[in-house]
């Protein structure tokens, strides 16, 4: 049986969600402005931790290239 990588890392990615530890604190939270904040803190968290951002510096292209380029 072959596995699908993108399940593979979806089901990863859902048990590090629901290991989060301040679940608590989400359903502590009176109002719901509250709780969708500290939502958004701890996914916030796992984005940066297992898909952070990578900055690519852009290739400089000559006035030729990009006239030919079509």
């Amino acid at each position: 049986m072959i596995v699908q990588l993108p399940i593979v890392l979806k089901t990863v990615f859902l048990v590090l969600l629901g290991s989060v530890k301040s679940w608590t604190d989400v359903f502590a939270a009176k109002s719901v402005d509250g709780k969708v904040s500290i939502f958004n803190v701890c996914l916030l968290s796992l984005f940066n931790k297992h898909a952070p951002l990578k900055y690519n510096k852009p290739k400089k292209v000559t006035l030729h290239e990009l006239w030919h380029a079509y």
